[in-house]
């Protein structure tokens, strides 16, 4: 059985205000959580799971021994853009792993990215800002091509996240390296994506451009 067709291109934002896509993670591991930082308990809980699991994860030598590239980036992406604005993620973020980055963006990019992940989300009411979001609860594995690895459940604890993690690590490892892809490029990975666009943008009918 194959891997769920997940993710894809997305145009946010970070704390900083900074633009990000999917192009500026090329070369390096991450591990994605949605959710919203006025969340009272299950957002918190999870992403110090997250935390723990990757502090766990980076105590294997063999993980250790991938250098950079094995120390996975935790991305917390917003489904709450109306509360949280670049400020608010900023002062949120001084709780959590100092390595996480923390995303916003427009509504219409949010459900964007959150479709490709087949994440479920409820649009929060316009008329007031009193209100809790409901949304699946995952931890999303990708590639350093941007390319979707692995899923884990709220059901996992931070143990059982990093020894599935080290072993979809260590495996990817391998094959790339029967490739001759390793250590994966950013530089080149981002080079052959935006080939691979042009290419596509090439081939589509006129129409549908």
């Amino acid at each position: 059985m194959g891997k769920p067709l997940l993710g894809g291109p997305f145009d946010l934002v970070d704390m900083n205000g900074r633009q990000v896509t999917e192009k500026t993670f090329f070369g390096r591991y991450t591990l994605l959580y949605f959710g919203f930082t006025h969340c009272p308990d299950i957002c918190p809980t999870e992403l110090h799971k997250m935390q723990r699991a990757l502090d766990i994860l980076e105590q294997f030598s063999d993980i250790r021994d991938l250098g950079q590239v094995g120390q996975v980036i935790p991305i917390f992406i917003s489904v709450d853009p109306k509360r949280d604005t670049p400020d608010r993620l900023r002062k949120y973020s001084k709780e959590f792993h100092p390595r996480t980055v923390w995303l916003t963006g427009s509504h219409e990019n949010l459900a964007r990215v959150a479709k490709s992940f087949r994440m479920y989300y409820r649009k929060p009411p316009a008329f007031s800002d009193d209100y809790q979001v409901d949304h699946s609860i995952f931890f999303f594995l990708v590639s350093p091509d941007g390319k979707f690895m692995e899923y884990f459940g709220k059901n996992m604890n931070a143990e059982e996240v990093a020894n599935k993690m080290r072993q979809v690590l260590i495996t990817d490892k391998t094959e790339r390296q029967q490739r001759g892809e390793w250590p994966p490029n950013a530089k080149l990975i981002k080079e052959q994506a935006e080939l691979k666009a042009k290419s596509q943008a090439a081939a589509a009918p006129a129409g549908s451009r």
